[in-house]
């Protein structure tokens, strides 16, 4: 066997030791950044910066993010590494103010825009970057409005049928306590409700264990590594989109544009108005197909993809909202006494009926959901990357294009100089006479500025009704199963529990 000649290999080591050394210089070239300007800083370690601990699965985002808002005590911002790059994590209500409404014309796009590996998904309103996003975002507006909302509230009770037809199949009665998963429940419930809201379609989740829509948003949404990793990258490390062949709607990309270009088809075919999302994408695509005298233009794909998000937001934030809710209520009767009698009292004078305004009006059900979007917001952070370098207001930091900035959602909500016992579940910081002590900028579940969640309403509405109808028709209780304390999953990048959230449920005899 030919002898390799020894200065071939030292010829290949210099030049590995020259790459890794040039590797380390590339990856850590930025690592000064924060020193330089003065800000607080976590010291970055090579080559993932400050998030190794997230990539290795050792702690979740959310963890993350609530480590670096504690790490910044005392600071209005303080500045961390993803990998090679400069973050700015904002503990300033007025600083946040600044970047998401006042000179939001700077701060109009997100670290999840233009994500070029999703041609489906990147879309969506939430991905899509401005300007499209403004001219998408007026055409759907008109679907939000309260007006709207309350055409579509008997719609909503018709799914409620369903709802207690599913509980009697799984043995609920006024005689028999059955634990059920409020996980699954919800999901069911909600992913049927958009469905007759937004399309006028019966997705019959409730009555059929292997509907369709139910299958695809369990898989969306699911708790996986894979997920995961596609998930993060989406939404806090474009490096990683390539790589991770991050996508949105992932495997269901398929399904959704074949399932909404067939409900628009159906639609058109059969001229049926019902002045829903379906008949407002028809008209949109029709106004872009003839030319319109709108700069922007939006293709038929990025309507479908429209109608997808409506399905995954919609269903998705306000059944894990649900689940939170119920948990809460569960654990805490004195809270489920006082919402049940509110509610009984408010139907007394709609002969027992469960109306829109009874729901919209009830002052505790407003407390209680608005509570527990401060302690489980889904999203429990909102982002910004400037268009061009800014400078802080009051301060001398400068960021350079580019830089994401972080409004630590979940952080401020749970912080105690905002909200004191932070870990209690009470409804009374809303009340009227506690909810003009609330920082602005220290709650804001749906976002804040032109760019808030423009499902909100909607969201609200959702979460109200099911709260409302649940309670007002059914006992809710622990079981053996019930975890207490509720903890939130890891590998979410979304603020969902973790594992199942069984409860007790049984029937209550009511006038409705």
């Amino acid at each position: 066997m030919a002898m390799i000649p020894s200065e071939l290999i030292n010829g290949v080591l210099v030049c590995a030791c020259l790459f890794l050394v040039g590797f380390y210089v590339y990856v850590t070239r930025y690592f000064k950044y924060w020193k330089k300007q003065g800000v607080k800083h976590s010291k970055p370690s090579f080559p993932f910066g400050n998030f190794g601990k997230c990539i290795f699965l050792q702690q979740s985002i959310h963890e993350f993010i609530d480590d670096m808002y504690r790490d910044g005590k005392g600071e209005k911002m303080v500045g961390f590494y993803v990998l090679d790059r400069p973050y700015v994590l904002l503990r300033d209500p007025e600083l946040l103010r600044s970047v998401f409404i006042r000179d939001f014309n700077i701060f109009s796009n997100k670290v999840l825009c233009n994500n070029k590996s999703d041609p489906f998904g990147t879309h969506m309103l939430f991905l899509e970057t401005n300007p499209p996003w403004k001219h998408i975002r007026q055409k759907l507006s008109p679907m939000f409005t309260s007006g709207k909302l309350k055409k579509n509230f008997d719609l909503m009770m018709e799914i409620y049928k369903d709802l207690d037809f599913h509980l009697n199949s799984l043995g609920v009665n006024d005689e028999n306590v059955r634990p059920i998963e409020v996980r699954e429940l919800s999901a069911k419930l909600m992913t049927d409700v958009i469905g007759i809201t937004a399309y006028n379609i019966r997705f019959d989740s409730l009555r059929d264990p292997d509907a369709p829509f139910r299958k695809i948003g369990k898989s969306l949404f699911r708790s996986q590594l894979i997920r995961y990793l596609q998930c993060s990258s989406i939404f806090f490390i474009p490096a990683f989109r390539a790589i991770s062949n991050a996508k949105f709607f992932d495997a269901e990309t398929e399904f959704f544009e074949n399932m909404f270009s067939r409900i628009v088809d159906e639609r058109i075919m059969s001229g049926n108005k019902k002045n829903d999302f379906v008949d407002l994408v028809i008209n949109m695509i029709g106004s872009e197909e003839i030319g319109n005298t709108d700069e922007i233009k939006v293709g038929h794909r990025s309507w479908m993809s429209q109608l997808a998000g409506i399905f995954s937001a919609g269903f998705e934030t306000s059944s894990t909202t649900t689940t939170f809710s119920l948990y809460q209520i569960a654990v805490n009767p004195e809270v489920q006494k006082r919402l049940r009698d509110e509610l009984a009292n408010s139907v007394e004078k709609t002969n027992g009926k469960l109306t829109y305004d009874v729901v919209t009006d009830a002052p505790y059900l407003n407390m209680i959901v608005r509570e527990a979007l401060r302690m489980f917001p889904i999203l429990t952070w909102l982002d910004r990357v400037p268009d061009v370098d800014y400078t802080f207001p009051g301060t001398n930091v400068t960021i350079k294009k580019g830089t994401p900035v972080i409004f630590p959602l979940r952080s401020m909500q749970m912080d105690p100089k905002y909200y004191k016992d932070p870990e209690k579940f009470d409804p009374e910081r809303f009340s009227d006479e506690n909810k003009s002590e609330v920082i602005p900028f220290t709650y804001a579940p749906f976002g804040e500025g032109p760019r808030n969640c423009i499902g909100g309403r909607l969201g609200l509405l959702q979460v109200k009704l099911a709260t409302a109808y649940l309670v007002m028709n059914y006992e809710i209780t622990p079981c053996e199963k019930t975890p207490i304390p509720l903890k939130c999953d890891r590998i979410n990048a979304l603020n969902h529990p973790a594992g199942d959230i069984c409860l007790n449920f049984r029937k209550v005899l009511t006038s409705m």
